[in-house]
């Protein structure tokens, strides 16, 4: 990559730079619906994109603390039209042609064609890790399409986040072929930071080892690598020592203490390496202990001192470490993944941290096995069947201040009552204001399991049935926009909704007597819209209807 040019913008502090190389996007200037105020937006000459030039260069300091979501998102392989090894060959021919031909457009077509939004963060991370080894036409061709992919709704931010955390995972591994590929991926991420595609905090959680490794690199345009190198180093010391203090207690009373004195450290961006330091030295003790840091963690989110994006981001580190600790202590596997259990036990953790962490192979092989075991404990019947809380989320298992277990059906009544009347109420707020993303806001909240997750669309499709056209038609953009663009739900809830559906058919026709007419069109759209497979659901009142022309 070229040397810093003069710098043209500041975004949270970071000096933004792109390779200084115009790059052709598209001979459709349409087709890819840049934003006007993209900092690589400029106007349209002779039928190309004029990309501005940018430094990338990286500036850690000021910037804005407003988490990055590591911990959201319901990405998963279910629905998915592709295998993950099927997916990557077909990506690998996609890439080939746009970076020979710079056609922009056709390669972000053919990568929606393809409709595996499940794996885009494979994708991101896939786009970065080819540029990594080659000039700098290739490179900013590379920055661009990600801009691109984010500009045009294909990737989103959550999956830029886990892409760019996942090429820091391994960049010792990438620098075994690419010497420099760390200073690389700070560049590919400073260009992310100020396109906006991964937020304005993402670069002052960088890891020690990967700052050091900047540092010892004497990367000019990395010169403030140094100080949040010391500052980091001066707070994982302060933490491990409040850790100690707190387990010499051995949890008694030590909660508020732990929480005043991270609060004095003022240092919220750093709060994800407690969360790592925590487990860490729990490898080292009991049980007992172990569940006392679950404590802790959970105390410490209450109280709001660590964020989702902390435990997330604390687990995700760890795990993505764990190779190496298993080394000198054998036993670290499992410790983690009982630890990962009492996290999603006590919504720590969200069930798509598994997903993500197994798609994206993260810790390697003793990472996923990790992962797979606190799955298949997660997964029993025992767990499973102990617990649900009155927001209607199934919880795994009862909290630790609370042992007995509360049967299902007990708290069935009234949790979910209280859950379906919320989604009531959002159903009709999205009637009258055509608002998806406040719905989907609203979604994310709620963290619905898969059986709610069709209930969800059932109510969709049942309340706008009783309504008119329009709202029918506006019905099927909510659910498109639920599972295409904001991924709260999946193409599996879809089936799933309508199967709800039509298990009560008889009772629904008393309703509306048109009922299975309206289902019949609510099914033709969602087939004609890509969120439903014309195989993927029963026939609607047992009868085969139409082929689409």
């Amino acid at each position: 990559m070229p040397p810093a040019p003069k710098a043209v913008r500041t975004a949270g502090g970071s000096h933004k730079a792109s390779w200084s190389k115009k790059v052709l996007l598209s001979e459709d200037p349409g087709a890819a619906a840049l934003d006007s105020n993209d900092p690589n937006y400029d106007e349209i000459l002779d039928g190309e994109y004029n990309l501005d030039v940018y430094e990338c260069g990286t500036t850690f300091r000021s910037v804005r603390q407003r988490a990055p979501s590591y911990a959201t998102g319901h990405d998963s392989i279910e629905g998915a039209k592709l295998s993950m090894a099927e997916f990557q060959k077909k990506l690998s021919g996609i890439l080939h042609d746009y970076f020979a031909t710079k056609d922009a457009t056709a390669a972000v077509d053919e990568i929606k064609d393809l409709d595996c939004s499940m794996y885009h963060d494979e994708l991101v991370y896939r786009i970065v890790k080819i540029a990594l080894d080659h000039e700098e036409s290739f490179q900013a061709l590379a920055s661009s399409l990600l801009t691109l992919l984010y500009s045009a709704h294909v990737v989103t931010q959550s999956q830029n986040q886990r892409a760019f955390e996942k090429l820091i995972e391994v960049w010792e591994d990438l620098s075994i072929d690419v010497p420099n590929a760390p200073e690389q991926i700070l560049k590919f991420l400073d260009c992310a930071l100020c396109d906006g595609i991964v937020a304005d905090n993402f670069v002052t959680r960088l890891p020690e080892n990967l700052l050091r490794k900047i540092r010892d690199a004497d990367a000019s345009e990395f010169i403030d690598v140094y100080e949040q190198l010391d500052e980091l180093k001066k707070f994982k010391e302060h933490a491990k020592a409040i850790l100690v203090d707190y387990f010499a207690s051995h949890g008694g009373g030590g909660a508020e203490e732990v929480r005043q004195s991270l609060l004095a450290l003022e240092k919220p961006g750093m709060h994800h390496e407690f969360v790592r330091s925590a487990l860490q030295l729990s490898f080292d003790r009991d049980v007992r202990t172990r569940a006392e840091v679950i404590q802790l963690l959970a105390d410490l989110r209450d109280k709001r001192v660590l964020t989702d994006d902390d435990l997330s981001l604390g687990f995700g580190r760890m795990l993505g470490s764990l190779e190496d600790f298993t080394l000198d202590c054998p036993g670290a596997p499992d410790m983690l993944s009982g630890l990962i259990v009492q996290a999603v036990v006590e919504e720590l953790l969200p069930p798509a941290f598994l997903k993500n962490s197994l798609r994206l192979r993260t810790g390697n092989d003793v990472g996923i096995n990790c992962i797979r075991h606190a799955i298949s404990v997660l997964d029993s019947e025992r767990v499973w069947r102990q617990r649900h809380d009155q927001h209607g989320r199934f919880n795994l298992a009862g909290s630790p201040s609370n042992k007995d277990k509360v049967e299902f059906s007990a708290l069935e009544e009234g949790g979910m009552k209280e859950w379906k009347q919320e989604l009531r109420n959002a159903i009709v707020e999205y009637f009258c204001s055509a608002d998806g993303d406040e719905f989907c806001r609203l979604a994310a909240e709620w963290d619905v399991s898969s059986e709610q997750a069709a209930i969800v669309v059932k109510y969709i499709l049942m309340m706008a049935m009783e309504r008119t056209g329009d709202q029918c038609l506006m019905a099927v953009d909510l659910l498109c926009h639920c599972v295409l663009v904001r991924e709260e739900l999946s193409k599996e809830d879809i089936v799933n909704g309508f199967k709800l559906i039509m298990a009560n058919i008889a009772d629904v026709k008393l309703d509306i007597p048109d009922a299975v007419d309206m289902l019949r069109a609510f099914r033709r759209l969602c087939i004609k819209r890509g969120i439903l497979e014309r195989t993927a659901t029963p026939d609607v009142d047992g009868e085969e209807e139409e082929e689409e022309e």
